[in-house]
């Protein structure tokens, strides 16, 4: 493939890998921002992303090339599995909230752990046991 300048002129090899270099070092920040990691449904984007960079990066071969492809894979498994998790994190900090603000009404996280399962079933579509509630998502609190 041969790439050009605005000017006609052809662009050189090695300015075609640090370009890349440059490019993955920043949809790595992006992939892996706040942001984009809590946003629902994040990870079909980042998903994409990362078969759109496989094509481009199969194009420039290069030890540089490959290893900032490898941190931006690794970021791509990052920020799919937080995303993939997105809806039992929101449910697992409504449950928090609800324990914070007035222990829900429950004098023991036992009580409010058995209420707080099914409603997280009924109304987050989250299937949680009393258990995890109770020893991880209150843990500490």
């Amino acid at each position: 493939m041969k790439f050009v300048k605005g000017d006609g002129a052809e662009v050189s090899e090695e300015t075609r890998r640090a370009a890349w270099e440059r490019i993955v070092a920043g949809l790595f920040e992006i992939a892996n921002s706040p942001e984009v990691l809590r946003a629902p449904g994040a990870w079909l984007f980042v998903q994409e992303l990362e078969e759109a960079c496989k094509d481009i990066g199969d194009n420039l071969q290069s030890d540089s090339v490959d290893q900032a492809m490898e941190k931006l894979e690794r970021g791509f498994r990052r920020a799919r599995a937080i995303g993939q998790h997105a809806e039992t994190r929101a449910a697992r900090d409504w449950v928090q909230a609800e324990w914070s603000r007035d222990r829900g009404g429950f004098s023991t996280k036992k009580e409010f752990a058995e209420v707080f399962a099914k409603r997280v079933a009924n109304e987050k579509h989250i299937e949680v046991d009393e258990r995890e509630i109770r020893e991880r998502w209150l843990k500490g609190l």
